[in-house]
Order: structure tokens, then C-alpha cells, then sequence
């Protein structure tokens, strides 16, 4: 649902990231994980990149989690 190349941020929009062709994502010299890559630009030594990492779709910051409960409710209503 986020396409490569896609430039994600925190709320505040003090940390950005790219997101790479196989998912990960790499900011400065951090590569990894939305877990991952989202502690180590905190210096933290644990992340829930789901919420941390936000996007702009349509003019509305959302975290991408937002995206992950849409791809669940598509699914489940595929499987009704």
C-alpha cells in the first residue's frame, strides 16, 4: 500500500525514512525494519514502527498502522 520510494515520517516530523523496494526502510545511515529503523533514529532500543512512522494521504497524517487496519478489514471481509 506504500509504494518504494515513499517518504515516511514521525508526528512531528522530526525523523524521516524511505521505504525501499522490499518493505524496509532506510534513514541516514539506519536501515531495517519499521521496528528497527524507527528506535535507532530515537537512539531508543525499542520502536512500534506501526505507530511511530506516519504518512500523508490525501492531505490526513496518519500513522501507518491505519493502513495495516484496512488491509485486516478488507481481508475479513473477503473471508465473511
Amino acid at each position: 500500500m506504500i509504494e518504494p520510494g515513499a517518504q515516511l515520517f514521525d508526528l512531528t516530523k522530526r525523523y524521516f525514512a524511505m521505504v525501499r523496494a522490499d518493505g524496509s526502510l532506510v534513514s541516514g545511515p539506519h536501515q531495517g525494519s519499521i521496528h528497527k529503523v524507527g528506535a535507532l533514529v530515537q537512539g531508543s532500543e525499542a520502536c512500534n514502527g506501526w505507530t511511530f512512522w506516519h504518512h500523508e494521504q490525501s492531505g490526513v497524517v496518519e500513522p501507518i498502522d491505519s493502513l495495516r487496519s484496512d488491509i485486516r478489514q478488507r481481508l475479513e471481509s473477503l473471508s465473511a
